[in-house]
Formats: C-alpha cells, sequence, structure tokens
C-alpha cells in the first residue's frame, strides 16, 4: 500500500521557471479617449488590451527628443 503511494505521478501543471514567470506589475493611468484607442488597436490584430500593451512596451523604438538650442 505504501510503496503505491510513492509511485504515484503528482498531478497538475508544472511550474514554470524564474525566466518565464511574470510576476512583477506596473500601473499605468490613461485619459478615457487613450484608454479606447489603446483599446481598438489591441482588438484589430484581436490581442488581449495586455498583451497588446505588454508587447508595444517591449518591442517600442524610443527616440531620444531634439534638444532646442538656446
Amino acid at each position: 500500500m505504501n510503496n503505491k503511494k510513492q509511485n504515484k505521478k503528482k498531478g497538475g501543471r508544472p511550474k514554470k521557471s524564474l525566466i518565464t514567470k511574470k510576476s512583477e506589475k506596473i500601473g499605468v493611468c490613461f485619459s478615457e479617449p487613450e484608454f479606447y484607442t489603446i483599446k481598438h488597436r489591441a482588438s484589430h490584430p484581436r490581442m488581449t488590451l495586455s498583451n497588446y500593451c505588454h508587447d508595444a512596451v517591449l518591442n517600442a523604438k524610443i527616440v531620444e527628443p531634439i534638444k532646442k538650442k538656446i
């Protein structure tokens, strides 16, 4: 009887590694028109709002603003 319990496989989903596990959160505030614009852009490729924002932040091209001459 004790041998059966030792050979039994543990059920459930395997744990994610630290690299693939998403545990950190960032809060961002948008105005109502900005929110609906982002929501519309996310619906075009049929992505969730969270996935769209995640991909947009990670794949964004940052352009340094041009400094004014004094």
